[in-house]
């Protein structure tokens, strides 16, 4: 029996994203993924990666070896035929004509695996598709690569280090260290180590970026790094209302001023906020980070398509924008009351929309139903 977990289009960092998943979560299934003709599975179990496919002629076992030089030519062309004539896999072919040895075989297989992980990572568009299930890793040879090795790796070395920096647009987020997660410290290196001192819960990234001594995007890399191994978590902001000023009395006693525009709206206005927060929290309990990324990426659609109510307003570290700041961009809105009403809700219906489109995208319509019964109980 399978079941589908995770799916979703290829986007710059999205695939390791999902690899610290599977890992941090010791997932069991195959991940596809597909970027027009190019066909590719990496298999997982218990959070190791056990196996990898592809169906293109440079990532097959014999095309490695022979590019790496381990084999040459002729007993490329030997193994070949031993294939077509017996049936066997390429490595027990070169095994058996003696070209290279049972060990090597081995290390061959995990580079190959390495050699396909990384190759996913540069795809600039596709899908992705992780389905859980049982697998029978005794049918060929398999090994038990950390993913989370294999995750410090593909950070480390990614070349568009602009994304890091871009990861992160909200530099006013401040991260801690999760206290749970202390034993993957020792994987660091020692400047990894330099800028998780700094997450002390109360510097915000931009003061981390300016008093880190190598550089911003470099710095962002490592904060993306320790986000992805789960060694550090966000602080949520707490909301605070504005200060209240209240004028000096006056001598002459004036009518009673009417109510603010809108003034009914705001506890409508936290409900849907109270549901973003929960949206949130579900998807980041079950996909981590991917969540939260999907989350935000559809609310910047939204307050494209609804700038009166949504220009210069972000999200909190909690999934939703700030109440206060929604029912001031009420008062500041234009037309009749009933009108500005109307907008706001709609906006603010299209993000909840949004929300549960995301829910239904990267879990499937059974999560779907659950998401929308607790919102029927919030509200």
């Amino acid at each position: 029996m399978s079941t589908q977990v995770l799916r979703g289009k290829i986007e710059p960092l999205a695939l390791i994203e999902v690899f610290a998943y599977l890992g941090r979560h010791q997932e069991t299934g195959i991940l596809n993924v597909t970027c027009d003709e190019i066909k590719k599975s990496v298999i997982v179990h218990r959070g190791f990666i056990i196996f990898a496919r592809s169906n293109q002629t440079q990532d097959r076992l014999g095309d490695v070896l022979l590019a790496g030089g381990m084999i040459n030519q002729q007993q490329y062309d030997e193994a070949t035929h031993l294939i077509y004539e017996k049936g066997y896999r390429h490595g027990r072919a070169l095994v058996e004509i003696g070209a290279i040895s049972p060990k090597l075989l081995w290390e061959a297989i995990q580079n190959q695996i390495h050699t396909i992980v990384r190759s996913l990572v540069p795809l600039e568009h596709g899908s992705f598709e992780f389905i859980r299930q049982q697998i029978k890793h005794k049918e060929s040879i398999t090994l038990q690569l950390s993913i989370s090795e294999m995750v410090i790796d593909l950070i480390r070395g990614y070349p568009q280090r602009e994304e890091f920096a871009a990861y992160f647009k909200n530099r006013d987020l401040c991260y801690q260290a999760n206290e749970a997660e202390r034993d993957g410290l020792s994987a660091l290196e020692p400047y990894e180590q330099y800028i998780f001192n700094f997450l002390d819960g109360e510097t915000p990234l931009q003061q981390l970026c300016a008093l880190s001594d190598i550089g911003e995007e470099e710095s962002l890399r490592v904060v993306y790094l320790l986000h992805c191994l789960g060694l550090i978590e966000p602080v949520a902001l707490e909301e605070v209302p504005p200060l209240e000023v209240v004028p000096e009395p006056e001598p002459v006693v004036e009518p009673a001023a009417p109510p603010p525009p809108g003034h009914n709206i705001h506890p409508v206005i936290v409900r849907y906020c109270d549901i973003y927060r929960y949206i949130q929290q579900y998807l980041s309990e079950r996909v981590g980070a991917m969540g939260t990324q999907l989350l935000r990426k559809y609310f910047e659609e939204t307050a494209r398509n609804y700038p009166a109510v949504y220009e210069g307003i972000d999200l909190s570290a909690d999934g939703a924008p700030q109440p206060f700041a929604l029912q001031e961009r009420l008062s500041e809105m234009e037309g009749a009351e009933a009108q500005r009403v109307l907008a706001m809700e709609e906006a603010l219906d299209e993000y909840l929309f949004a929300g549960i489109l995301a829910v239904k995208k990267m879990l499937g319509a059974e999560h779907e139903g659950e998401v929308l019964r607790h919102i029927e109980q919030l509200a």
